[in-house]
């Protein structure tokens, strides 16, 4: 095979090239609530969906929320879900403060209590 041959991408209708994320799914669950919420400093986008025990969604570095989009009404259909988008990603600014993991799980708490629960489930990926 040629080296053309050996990296032309595959073909447009492949289960390959299409997206995780289109506006069908990015439409499937309109959140119960969202905003802005300012923690220390930083006003942290927030997303709240369905109904049931409270599941903390942690998206991966330089992601979003929108990244849960495909499983989402999954696990809307069973839990509260709140999906934050960290600081320096998606809807929250990066702000002056140096990133830190240390920080970004002071933050999360906050959140947490700012919303008004006292315990949740964590789910993540990629920090």
């Amino acid at each position: 095979a040629s080296a053309v041959a050996l990296i032309t991408a595959p073909d447009a209708q492949s289960e390959e090239t299409k997206p995780a994320m289109t506006a069908a799914t990015k439409a499937a669950v309109k959140p119960e609530r969202s905003g802005l919420l300012p923690i220390d400093g930083l006003n942290y986008y927030y997303a709240i969906y369905g109904k049931g025990e409270p599941l903390l969604l942690l998206h991966g570095g330089l992601g979003s929320t929108d990244m849960f989009a495909p499983v989402l009404p999954q696990f809307a259909a069973h839990r509260t879900v709140i999906a934050v988008d960290l600081q320096g990603h998606g809807r929250t600014a990066l702000g002056e403060r140096p990133f830190s993991v240390e920080a970004m799980g002071d933050d999360m708490a906050a959140i947490v209590k700012a919303l008004g629960y006292d315990q949740v489930d964590v789910m993540g990926y990629s920090l």
